[in-house]
Parts: structure tokens; C-alpha cells; sequence
């Protein structure tokens, strides 16, 4: 789909993404807008604010995980995502590029995306006013689903970290990041739950990320994927 929609904005100066399960706020695509004529970008990234129902656990709703929070207007050194975004249609013309039909169902194909911008040296920047807000249904307001999340963004990262390297060295450098993660994690998790007494979930899943990436990145040097959206999330 977003292939789709590159090939029909092609002739436009501009394309702009949401997700399917957000809306945007009143001064959304003016806020991007007028940080691109500001500081004329690759991408333009905006922030998205979580929603959530009244019986989400209050801690998730206090951490607000799901979201991604903007402060300043800044340029940015790492790719962003198509859940709230203005693309410049002239840099996707010049660098030919398009979304990696191979990681549609893994996910991750809009971090790749705009990574390919970065290594062609091209400017990411970001508007904090160009606010969107996302809902989060309640299937995914729990550890389980971020669990689940970060597993697969160990296997789209390594996937992506490989990229310029061949398929061997790729993987073993999947496996040694893997496994250094998981280990070190692994420590880190059992000390915040010895020293809250397991009474934080927060603090306990907030070190649960870097086991989670870890495994990823060993399943993906094992020859393991996980299609996060070939099933239901």
C-alpha cells in the first residue's frame, strides 16, 4: 500500500503519512508544512500521542510507551516512521527508492525506508506541532504485546543493520549483538526486580526491551522471522 501510494503522489512535491489507527489534530499537515519551508528536509517527523481506554493498566497509561514524544524541532540522526510524516518526493525520485516489499509482513520496511535517506546524506528533521493521535486498543496495552514488539524490532534491525554487508556477516553480527543484549538484559532485569521486589512492571519491562531486541537479533542470525502482520496483532 505504501508503494501505492509513491507511485501515485510521483508527480507531487509532497506525500504524508498517518496510520490507519490514528487522527491527526486540527494544525497537523501546517505544523509539517511550515518546518519543512524552515528547514527543507527529506522528512519531516511529527509526534504521536497514545489513547487509551479507561480499563488500560494505569501504569501504561502513565509510561505511554506506544507514543513517540517530540520536544524541540530538531533534525534527527536516526530513520523515523510513516505513522505521522511528510516525504519529500524529489529525494524519493532521486534515490529511486521505494518501501521493502520483503519486510511488509515482518514490519519495519519505513524504518529501512528512511535509513536509505540517511546513508545518501540527506536531512531528517522533525516538528513537534504536528501532533497525531493514536489508539491503542486494549490487546496491545499489555507486556505481552511490547514484548512481542521489540522481538520483532531485534529481527527488522538486524535485518536492517545487514544491509550493506553480505548475508554472512550479517548474521553473525546479528548473533554476537544478540546474544550480548540478552545476557546483559537479562542481569539488568533480575536487579530492577530484586530491588522494587517485582512491584514496578515498568521498571521491570523497561529492561525487558534490550532481552527482547537481543533475542530478536539471534532469531533473525538463525534464520528465524517473526511476521508480526501476518497474524493478529
Amino acid at each position: 500500500m505504501r508503494n501505492r501510494a509513491l507511485a501515485a503522489a510521483a508527480e507531487f512535491d509532497f506525500l504524508a503519512f498517518i496510520d490507519d489507527d490514528e487522527f491527526a489534530s486540527p494544525e497537523w499537515l501546517v505544523a509539517l508544512v511550515e518546518r519543512y519551508d524552515a528547514r527543507p528536509s527529506a522528512a519531516v517527523f511529527g509526534p504521536v500521542q497514545s489513547v487509551y481506554s479507561a480499563i488500560a493498566p494505569e501504569w501504561i497509561r502513565d509510561w505511554g510507551v506506544h507514543g513517540t514524544p517530540m520536544e524541540t524541532d530538531e533534525d534527527q540522526t536516526k530513520p523515523g516512521a510513516t505513522c505521522n510524516c511528510l516525504i519529500e518526493m524529489k529525494t524519493v525520485s532521486e534515490l529511486s527508492l521505494t518501501f521493502e516489499p520483503r519486510m511488509s509482513l515482518l514490519g519495519g520496511e519505513d524504518t529501512l525506508f528512511f535509513t536509505r535517506m540517511l546513508d545518501a546524506g540527506r536531512r531528517l528533521t522533525r516538528a513537534k506541532d504536528a501532533l497525531v493521535y493514536e489508539h491503542v486498543p486494549d490487546s496491545r496495552a499489555n507486556s505481552r504485546w511490547l514484548m512481542r514488539r521489540w522481538y520483532r524490532t531485534g529481527i527488522s534491525d538486524a535485518l536492517i543493520a545487514g544491509r550493506n554487508v553480505s548475508p554472512f556477516l550479517s548474521r553473525l553480527r546479528a548473533l554476537f549483538h544478540g546474544v550480548a543484549r540478552v545476557v546483559v538484559g537479562a542481569v539488568l532485569v533480575a536487579l530492577v526486580w530484586l530491588v522494587t521486589l517485582g512491584r514496578n512492571p515498568r521498571k521491570v519491562l523497561e529492561r525487558c526491551y534490550t532481552v527482547c531486541r537481543g533475542a530478536g537479533m539471534i532469531s533473525f542470525a538463525t534464520g528465524r522471522m517473526y511476521e508480526e502482520y501476518g497474524r493478529a496483532s
